[in-house]
C-alpha cells in the first residue's frame, strides 16, 4: 500500500495537508485538511476524507471536544477513482 503526504502553505500560519493512500495504483483513501497554527502546533480546522468508503467532512471546534461530521451524498472513493 502506498502512502503519500505533503503540505501546501497558504500563509505564515495556515496550510493544507494532503494524504493519498493507494493500493496497486488505485486510490483507496484520501485526506485534504486545512490546518492553522495555534501557539506552537498546527490544529485541524476542517478535513475532507474518504474514510469508511465515502467522502465526508469533519469540522473541528476550538476546544477539540466538539466535532461535526457531514457525509457527502455522492459516489464512493472507489467509484470516483475508477478509470
Amino acid at each position: 500500500m502506498g502512502n503519500k503526504e505533503f503540505f501546501a502553505p497558504l500563509s505564515e500560519h495556515d496550510r493544507l495537508r494532503y494524504r493519498i493512500v493507494t493500493e496497486r495504483g488505485d486510490v483507496v483513501d484520501f485526506v485534504v485538511q486545512y490546518e492553522t497554527l495555534v501557539g506552537d502546533e498546527y490544529r485541524p480546522v476542517v478535513r475532507y476524507d474518504g474514510s469508511h468508503g465515502h467522502g465526508h467532512r469533519d469540522s473541528a471546534s476550538r476546544t477539540r471536544s466538539e466535532k461535526q461530521n457531514v457525509t457527502c451524498n455522492c459516489i464512493g472513493v472507489s467509484t470516483a477513482t475508477a478509470s
